[in-house]
């Protein structure tokens, strides 16, 4: 079982613990595209980021060591997170998953279609689910179902060790910028 952080809080998730849950299973944990559906001013920038994404993988494949996924929170990283991210970057490869608008169903269809296939990254950390109860107004239960089953995708998709000495440092850096 691997340790993942979801805003700052380590959970410990099982296949079976989600199966059990699930039932009858909501709209947070059907996978979900929004290639078709995110325009912004005519362009379709989550296609666009989608593509730019497996470009990245593809040429840093063996390089990658931590992967940020998740919605808006983690997208404009890039851009918001100053001197912080930036020295991040400069001292790791890092692969941002972030897609402004997000929600679990969203990131589960793209770690199903291939956004963590094709390299061996150190560690993931996600941030999902805001966008669940903000855009749709779903049922906190249901949004935590779907963080769950992303962390089952993570587990079951990857096959790092989270727990090496560069994922800790770089957690307990990230979170040291969040909060």
């Amino acid at each position: 079982m691997k340790i993942f952080c979801v805003f700052g809080v380590l959970f410990k998730v099982t296949v079976s613990a989600v199966a059990q849950e699930v039932g009858n299973v909501p709209d947070s944990c059907r996978p979900m595209t929004r290639i078709c559906q995110s325009s912004w001013r005519g362009v379709n920038w989550w296609g666009e980021r989608l593509m730019r994404n497996r470009n990245f993988i593809a040429d840093h494949r063996n390089r990658i060591d931590f992967v940020f996924a998740g919605s808006s929170s983690v997208h404009f990283w890039e851009d918001s997170g100053g001197r912080e991210y930036a020295a991040l970057t400069n001292r790791y490869v890092i692969l941002n998953c972030g897609y402004g608008g997000d929600q679990t169903q969203n990131l589960l269809w793209r770690f199903q279609n291939g956004e963590l296939d094709g390299y061996r990254a150190k560690g993931v950390v996600l941030s999902i689910g805001s966008n669940n109860n903000a855009i749709r107004g779903a049922r906190v239960a249901d949004t935590m179902l779907g963080i769950k089953a992303c962390l089952v995708e993570i587990n079951s998709e990857t096959d790092f060790v989270a727990k090496n000495d560069k994922f800790l440092e770089l957690l307990d850096t990230t979170c040291k910028t969040i909060l």
